[in-house]
């Protein structure tokens, strides 16, 4: 699963690919993102741990976990 974090006033994205399943994400990101001084603790596949502070997200994207086909690979 591929979580986009915006983050205020930076103009790259903070990109984590992540175990979590679609669902799991989305209820993570919609439970701390009522918490405006909270702190989120998000972990990737290979086990190395993003910690980003709530009022600094500017807006989250969840997309899937599928790479796309490139080339005539999918044909």
């Amino acid at each position: 699963m591929n979580i986009k974090i915006g983050l205020i006033e930076s103009p790259r994205e903070l990109v984590i690919n992540s175990e979590l399943s679609h669902d799991e994400a989305v209820k993570l990101v919609k439970d701390v993102l009522g918490k405006a001084d909270d702190v989120v603790e998000l972990a990737d596949a290979k086990g190395r741990k993003y910690l980003v502070r709530t009022n600094a997200i500017a807006y989250v994207e969840v997309g899937s976990g599928e790479q796309p086909v490139v080339g005539f690979g999918g044909a």
